[in-house]
């Protein structure tokens, strides 16, 4: 059993390890191999078949560099035996040789926020999560390709591979300081920057009678970071959680 760089030859048992794994459609699956998915940021875990994938984007801050694990997978057969932590600590080792400042990630579950603390995890970057519901008068944002939606934009800087598979998953807005990021596919708010007051406006505006907004806040930690320097500095939001 062996932790490698994937080959293109793997490509087909990493989409359905995914599928199993997180129930996606294949649909999904295919815009992030297409768009967000790059051989030298991922490694599997292969015994004459893969067994274990992790993959990862490069965010940017303040001149550092930190690996954002997006997605971690682990055949149903081979979990519990500590593979798993085994892949993510092995890709700590590696980003951590190649001078990133920290690992990030956005847990989906308490389970998943007491694995990554074992693996030396910390909480970071709060957000709040709640319904809206659109009313009073519309407000109208336009839609922008992803590179207009950066400019100017506080938190992480995004690499290439992380800002093509957003803008192929989701619809992007701006207007002046305002912010919005949703599925292509559903109502949900993945990110939201901007005054809490204008937010049932913007629904109107765009013909969003209900929806389950994500913005930074302080009601839960919305990340988790391993800092390979621990002097190093970190914003207080991850951005955008592509759950």
């Amino acid at each position: 059993m062996i932790i490698k760089m994937p080959t293109q030859q793997d490509i087909p048992q990493m989409k359905l390890l995914w599928q199993q794994t997180f129930g996606d459609p294949m649909q999904s699956i295919e815009g992030f191999f297409a768009t967000g998915y790059r051989q030298d940021h991922c490694r599997i875990l292969w015994d004459e078949k893969v067994l274990g994938a992790v993959y990862w984007f490069d965010l940017s801050w303040q001149g550092s560099r930190y690996g954002l694990i997006y997605a971690l997978a682990v055949e149903e057969a081979q979990r519990g035996k500590g593979l798993g932590s085994y892949l993510v600590e092995q890709v700590c080792c590696q980003l951590q040789n190649q001078g990133y400042a920290g690992a990030v990630l956005a847990p989906a579950g308490e389970h998943l926020h007491i694995f990554y603390s074992r693996l030396g995890f910390a909480p970071f970057g709060g957000a709040d999560t709640f319904l809206a519901e659109a009313s009073g008068q519309p407000v109208h944002l336009e839609q922008v390709d992803v590179q207009t939606y950066l400019q100017d934009r506080s938190g992480f800087g995004w690499d290439d591979a992380f800002a093509a598979f957003v803008e192929n998953q989701c619809l992007l807005y701006r207007a002046g300081d305002m912010r919005l990021i949703r599925y292509k596919d559903a109502a949900d708010i993945q990110e939201y920057m901007g005054p809490m007051e204008k937010l049932p406006g913007i629904l109107a505006g765009l013909g969003i009678k209900q929806a389950r907004v994500r913005m930074q806040g302080a009601k839960q930690p919305a990340g988790m970071c391993k800092r390979f320097n621990p002097d190093g500095d970190i914003p207080g939001y991850l951005g955008p959680i592509m759950d």
